[in-house]
C-alpha cells in the first residue's frame, strides 16, 4: 500500500531520514548512483527510478549540476536551492516548492512542473522544452534565453515574467494564461488552445 502523505512528511524527519539525506545530496554532487542509498527507506520502492525525494526538505541545498534524472521530487521544498547546470530530465517536480531557485542552464526537459512554485526562480538558458507548467506559477522568474518549446503553459501564471529571448514556438497556453504586460506571446510562437483568449 502507498505511503500517506503524513507518512511522506515524517519519513524525512527521522534520525534515519536526516542522514539520508545529507548522504543523497553528497552523493548527487559526487554524481555517484543515489538508488542503492535509498534502497529499503520507507516509499522508495514506488517509484521506479529509485531516486524517491517526494517532501523532501531541500530548501538552500546546493544541488548545482547535479543528476537528478527521473528523481521523483514531488512537493518537496526547493526554495532558494542552486539547481545550476543540475539534470532534471523528466523529474516529477510538481507543487513543489522552487521559490527563488537557481535553475539557470539546468535541463528540465519533459519534466512535471504541474503547480510547482516557481516565482523569482532563475531560469537563464535553461532547457524547457516539452516541460509541463500546468497551473504553476512563475510570476517574476527570469527566463531570457529558455527553451519552452512544446512546453504546456496552461493556467499559468507569468506575470511579470522575464521573458527576453526566450524560445516559446509551439508553447502551450489557454485562457488562464497569464502573460507579463506588454509581452507578446503570439509573435513568439506560443500557440492557443481551448476557447477564451489569454489574459494580460
Amino acid at each position: 500500500m502507498p505511503l500517506t502523505i503524513e507518512e511522506l512528511l515524517v519519513r524525512w524527519d527521522t534520525d534515519e531520514g536526516k542522514e539520508l539525506l545529507q548522504i543523497v545530496v553528497a552523493a548527487l554532487l559526487a554524481d555517484e548512483p543515489c538508488a542503492n542509498i535509498l534502497s529499503g527507506f520507507p516509499g522508495v520502492a514506488e517509484i521506479k527510478s529509485g531516486l524517491d525525494l517526494r517532501h523532501a526538505n531541500l530548501s538552500g541545498a546546493n544541488l548545482s549540476g547535479a543528476n537528478l534524472l527521473d528523481a521523483d521530487l514531488h512537493r518537496a521544498n526547493l526554495s532558494g536551492a542552486d539547481l545550476l547546470d543540475a539534470d532534471l530530465h523528466r523529474a516529477n517536480l510538481s507543487d513543489a516548492d522552487l521559490l527563488g531557485a537557481d535553475l539557470i542552464d539546468a535541463d528540465l526537459r519533459g519534466a512535471n512542473l504541474i503547480g510547482a512554485n516557481l516565482s523569482g526562480a532563475d531560469l537563464i538558458g535553461a532547457d524547457l522544452i516539452d516541460a509541463d507548467f500546468h497551473h504553476a506559477d512563475i510570476s517574476g522568474a527570469n527566463l531570457s534565453g529558455a527553451y519552452l518549446r512544446g512546453a504546456n503553459l496552461r493556467e499559468a501564471d507569468l506575470r511579470g515574467a522575464y521573458l527576453q529571448g526566450a524560445h516559446l514556438k509551439e508553447a502551450r497556453y489557454d485562457g488562464e494564461t497569464q502573460w507579463p504586460d506588454d509581452f507578446d506571446y503570439e509573435v513568439a510562437g506560443a500557440i492557443h488552445v481551448g476557447d477564451a483568449p489569454a489574459k494580460n
